[in-house]
């Protein structure tokens, strides 16, 4: 009965999944370097938007401008890092979407993979996921893929989790443990802000290296 469960919901999923992507492909035109829109054409030189030209390096310019508005699950798009999917405004040009199937849609025309609008946006975004992961774990503080776990749940946090997030491991008092998760989702470090013993210093660090919690610092 348990794994008739399992599987009836693993379908649900999948079928949600594939309903979200072909809505969203019903609704956005798809587009190839060379071909062009009502709204959209791209060159292998720039990009037109709404009638207004771009270069290649004005576009990426835009991207600097761009404020997220929404945020989804994580979608590993491969070399481009694990990118966190979601929903960015950019004034003048509107929404750029990236999707958990890894669709990019920009001011509602999907790009195709291989096209340098495609390549130059999930390369932007996976370095723009990447810095933020890399600040939150310099200064401490929760990543943007944050979550908790009471110690009633288990004694000791995951060696692995959603890529580019964090978990802190929370009792009574609160927060125990703090851990950081690298982009292949694998421990990368943790904060300890109590634990039993004598003559350690809290808050301290520990780096992880091949799944192995080195020393403090």
């Amino acid at each position: 009965m348990k794994i008739w469960k399992k599987v009836t919901a693993l379908v649900l999923s999948l079928a949600m999944t594939l309903s979200a992507s072909a809505t969203v492909l019903a609704q956005a035109p798809s587009i190839k370097e060379g071909h062009v829109t009502t709204t959209a054409s791209v060159t292998n030189d720039g990009i037109y938007i709404n009638g207004k030209y771009y270069t290649k390096v004005q576009f990426k310019h835009l991207l600097n401008k761009a404020q997220k508005t929404e945020t989804v699950q994580p979608y590993d798009l491969g070399d481009a890092g694990a990118l966190i999917a979601g929903t960015w405004w950019i004034p003048g040009i509107g929404e750029v979407i990236v999707t958990t199937a890894g669709l990019v849609i920009v001011a509602g025309v999907i790009y195709e993979v291989g096209t340098w609008v495609y390549d130059t946006v999930t390369q932007w975004f996976a370095e723009r996921a990447e810095q933020a992961y890399e600040d939150a774990k310099n200064t401490g503080e929760p990543t943007d893929k944050h979550s908790t776990q009471s110690t009633s749940e288990g004694s000791s946090l995951p060696k692995t989790g959603t890529p580019y997030s964090s978990k802190d491991l929370e009792d009574s008092e609160g927060v125990k443990q703090r851990r950081y998760y690298d982009k292949n989702g694998n421990a990368d470090m943790d904060i300890d802000y109590r634990h039993g013993g004598t003559g350690h210093t809290f808050p301290h660090r520990h780096d992880w290296n091949n799944g192995v919690r080195g020393p403090a610092y």
